[in-house]
């Protein structure tokens, strides 16, 4: 009797852990917001007190920057690459979040070549890059860190690129932005979302078993919200205000606070 259970005693050491994936959904929907009435002209019209003649007010302008949501903690997931489109001596954006091995593709679309120099976060030049009038070239990030091309012919001109690793990052380009990861292992998460290099706001979770969370979150007027709709079975969430990244560019947009619905 005494080797039957020392045999059973055995068994369960046999049997393989299971550990069962869970599934995460979020959505994220974003209102752009005009720039503030201080960082443009009055957009009353405007009379001068002799001629009674009119000024339009100037075409609102809206935030020039993307936003980013970023899930921290897994690197599933190929890197998405983001377009800078090259017009006259500008570009149309001037920051960009991009992921290890993820693209920058520069579309000129003037007659003329543009050449930049391209600087890592250690002031090291690691690129000369050329792109030819009218076509796309590809910048391959092999590192993290942060990189700045600086225009040859405008050195005022400047596009930065903040490279990230073990995450998976979704720009938010519409109105509403959907992300479905049906397997995602057991473990610790960050949600994060910025604008350009701002780290606005951010909700640490953690994944237990088959646990299934189905979260809902909005952009507006430069703020981040959860929404009350939010539900989760069997798993973990934590709000908490944004931890300090290392510091970007000294005028990266800074615009923005971090904040949950009541």
């Amino acid at each position: 009797m005494k080797g039957s259970l020392g045999l059973l005693s055995l068994i369960p050491i046999c049997f393989p852990v299971m550990l069962y994936a869970g599934k995460l959904t979020v959505t994220v929907t974003y209102a752009p917001s005009a720039v503030s009435r201080e960082e443009t002209m009055p957009e009353t019209p405007i009379k001068d007190n002799y001629h009674q003649v009119p000024v339009l007010s100037p075409e609102k302008i809206w935030e020039p920057e993307g936003y980013y949501a970023v899930l921290e903690g897994t690197d599933k997931g190929a890197p998405v690459d983001e377009t800078a489109y090259l017009r006259g001596l500008s570009v149309n954006r001037s920051y960009f979040l991009l992921k290890v091995d993820g693209k920058l593709l520069l579309q000129n679309g003037e007659s003329f070549t543009r050449e930049f120099t391209v600087i890592d976060d250690t002031g090291t030049v690691t690129k000369e890059f050329i792109v030819k009038p009218n076509t796309t070239a590809p910048y391959t990030f092999m590192r993290t860190g942060t990189y700045t091309f600086i225009d040859n012919r405008n050195p005022t001109c400047k596009i930065y690129v903040k490279v990230l690793a073990a995450c998976v990052i979704f720009p938010v380009r519409g109105p509403s932005l959907r992300i479905d990861l049906p397997v995602l292992d057991p473990g610790t998460y960050s949600f994060k979302i910025y604008y350009a290099f701002r780290h606005m706001f951010q909700e640490d979770f953690s994944m237990v078993g088959d646990s299934v969370q189905d979260v809902s979150y909005r952009i507006t007027d430069r703020e981040v919200f959860r929404s009350d709709s939010t539900t989760f079975t069997g798993s973990r969430i934590l709000s908490r205000s944004p931890v300090s990244d290392r510091p970007g560019p000294a005028n990266a947009p800074n615009a923005g606070t971090s904040q949950q619905q009541p």
